[in-house]
């Protein structure tokens, strides 16, 4: 039931900018309504942001993700989103708690303050390196693991 009304409230959303895609600036418009459909859809099952190592700093290509998720998130108070922070393995467990947590932060807050979405739809979680979804044993395996998980859900 939930991932039909999340399917819905996708659909409503997009059927309200597509009515905008009859005009040159239409067309561009209609590209972005297709961007934000593809990512409203990835969303739903999860979405990674990388990190740097030890950093919790967003980079420039995350902001499209970000704006998405605002969009969705602001046009219906019931939709929230779980921020997951993630580290690789190479720090000590205190230290890979803390970044983990700095990065989920870091992705509220720019939701929040840059996008004024309600900071009551988003749920920050710290798993330090204890989910990898790649192996630790080689950099590009690391590199996959420091990330911000985002999963939309709807109450």
């Amino acid at each position: 039931m939930r991932n039909i009304n999340l399917f819905l409230i996708g659909a409503l959303f997009i059927c309200a900018l597509s009515a905008c895609a009859t005009s040159p600036e239409g067309e561009h418009l209609d590209q972005k309504t297709q961007n934000l459909q593809k990512i409203s859809n990835e969303l739903r099952k999860g979405i990674s942001i990388s990190f740097d190592t030890n950093s919790s700093l967003l980079r420039p290509q995350d902001f499209e993700v970000l704006h998405a998720a605002a969009t969705l998130l602001k046009s219906n108070p019931k939709l929230y989103l779980i921020i997951e922070g993630h580290t690789d393995n190479s720090g000590n467990e205190t230290v890979n708690q803390r970044v983990s947590f700095a990065r989920a932060n870091a992705v509220k807050s720019e939701l929040s303050k840059t996008y004024y979405v309600n900071p009551d739809q988003l749920i920050t979680k710290a798993k330090g390196a204890n989910f990898p979804i790649d192996s630790n044993d080689t950099e590009s395996g690391r590199a996959h693991n420091r990330r911000t998980t985002l999963i939309l859900n709807i109450r």
